[in-house]
């Protein structure tokens, strides 16, 4: 295959020079399919992380990526697939979190990602702590999400090709085109909603234009400008993205505020034992992160609307606080 022309409209990048999705998804194909050189595959990552992703060249290398990943399609209820790729600080307490409760909630949860973060510690790192270790296998997936309703997937599973685009992090210094369709993985291949994460300020807002344009449920969480992940008084814009047609559920919080919630440390022990603290209802539930759960419930269908997800969601953290 020749990528002449695609090279050169990267390259060139002169605002009318992006890769429509049919030839973003060609060109996304060859590098996972290892058919172009190292030196290529540079210079095509570093033209797109300077001038910045389109929305169609962010949808031509989720759609290669989609058609190139495992088959796995796990027993049971719907799940919530949580995306941990190290793309911004407070990724690992905000991701580790909603995982915790959703399974406390009775929501099957599939984390997936990489194993260390570039950002402080990771969410595999915290969850290892929750007694959640990677799993080494899809069969072992099902294992887990069957016992203990979750399951950490290394990207590495789901397509190693992808995972060596990822890893090009750590040579290039910079995240690239994969980080953000990560977000927007579904391990299952339609069988979970996907749980999003666009932190103003960070390469994941880049993500928050392309997803109407993923297929499926997304549950989407975006802080804006001078909000933190780490403020877990301050709730973001919490949306229901499906097919492409988007539903608020909760608005952002109109200003930040000072946290009134005890900052959990910041190493994967302490925060793991913070975690559990809200789980057993010894720390009330954070109001952003009880949003986070109705929201997941009416997205996976636990609920018939989206009032009586909240009411769901409402009785529960009252059980946990008894």
């Amino acid at each position: 295959m020749q990528f002449t022309a695609e090279l050169r409209r990267l390259l060139q990048r002169d605002g009318t020079s992006a890769l429509g999705e049919d030839d973003a998804a060609r060109l996304w194909g060859a590098i996972l399919d290892d058919a172009l050189e190292g030196l290529e595959i540079g210079a095509i990552i570093a033209a797109l992380a300077v001038a910045g992703e389109t929305r169609e060249e962010v949808a031509g290398l989720h759609r290669a990526a989609a058609e190139r990943f495992a088959h796995w399609s796990p027993v049971g209820p719907r799940a919530v697939a949580i995306p941990a790729y190290g793309l911004f600080p407070g990724e690992a307490l905000i991701a580790s979190l909603a995982a915790a409760l959703l399974r406390e909630f009775g929501v099957p949860v599939i984390v997936h990602g990489i194993l260390d973060s570039p950002c402080g510690v990771s969410c595999a790192r915290v969850l290892r702590e929750l007694g959640v270790l990677p799993s080494a296998s899809f069969a072992q997936a099902d294992e887990k999400l069957a016992a203990d309703r979750i399951a950490f997937v290394p990207v590495q599973l789901l397509s190693p090709a992808f995972s060596k685009i990822l890893a090009l992090r750590g040579r290039l210094g910079i995240e690239n085109t994969a980080h953000l369709v990560a977000q927007g993985i579904d391990p299952t291949r339609g069988a979970a909603t996907r749980l999003t994460f666009s932190v103003a300020g960070t390469r994941s807002e880049r993500f928050d234009a392309s997803a109407p344009g993923i297929e499926g449920d997304l549950v989407a969480l975006a802080w804006g400008a001078g909000r933190s992940p780490l403020n877990l008084s301050v709730r973001p814009r919490i949306e229901r993205i499906r097919d492409g047609d988007r539903e608020l559920l909760f608005e952002a919080d109109a200003q930040e505020t000072r946290s009134t919630i005890p900052v959990p440390p910041e190493d994967a022990a302490g925060i793991a034992r913070w975690i559990q603290r809200v789980t057993t209802g010894a720390v009330a539930i954070p109001v952003p992160a009880l949003n986070l759960v109705a929201a997941c419930l009416y997205a996976v269908g636990e609920a018939p609307d989206f009032s009586q997800a909240k009411a769901i969601a409402a009785i529960n953290a009252g059980r946990l606080a008894a």
